[in-house]
């Protein structure tokens, strides 16, 4: 009895090296997960960095746009009357085609929101939807998030001559019904330009 006792408490070779080898492991799977912890540290890092230099370079641009209404202003300043009258002719017809613009894509956001609500319902029946039509509604559902903040600029007082900026800013706040598609092309040109340029 006293000889199975003494190897039941006396540990064997294998089961050390069992030991052993674990330990060995769990030393192996910490570093893995301290270096693991470091790269996720290393890209939050990053991504803050981006997200700062885009920030920084949007409030530049922002600046140079307003820095670049200077001459404008001393230029009005030395309009004469009748430069004066072409000029505000000129701004009345560029405001009437702005609002005929924004009115026609209300309307047309209106359609689609229909057209969305009714493949809602017939996504609720449990009909499959098309690869189009779940395109459209996905859409749709993006362009009335955005009036959102569309929205304010048109409710409050005065807030309409800040759109412009806003739009500089944040070119994809406004609904693809309000897009002007020749501008939106014209500026996905530039950004691919851009990007070949630095590739």
């Amino acid at each position: 009895s006293s000889s199975s006792s003494s190897s039941s408490v006396i540990p064997s070779s294998d089961d050390s090296e069992a030991v052993e080898e674990s330990a060995d492991n769990l030393e192996v799977d910490l570093y893995a997960l301290d270096r693991a912890r470091a790269e996720i540290d290393r890209m939050h890092r990053e991504r803050q960095v981006k997200e700062a230099r885009g920030a920084m370079a949007k409030v530049k641009e922002a600046w140079e746009s307003f820095k670049a209404l200077g001459p404008y202003a001393a230029s009005w300043l030395k309009m004469t009357g009748p430069e004066w009258r072409a000029a505000i002719s000129y701004g009345w017809h560029h405001v009437k085609e702005e609002m005929g613009h924004y009115w026609m894509g209300t309307k047309l956001l209106w359609v689609q929101v229909k057209i969305a609500s009714r493949l809602m319902f017939k996504t609720m029946r449990g009909e499959p939807l098309t690869r189009r039509e779940r395109k459209q509604m996905t859409r749709t559902t993006a362009d009335v998030f955005r009036l959102v903040p569309f929205a304010v600029f048109v409710i409050v007082p005065f807030m309409e001559f800040l759109l412009p900026v806003a739009l500089k800013l944040f070119p994809n706040m406004l609904p693809t019904t309000f897009r002007n598609e020749l501008k939106h092309e014209e500026e996905l040109k530039k950004k691919l330009r851009a990007k070949l340029e630095i590739a």
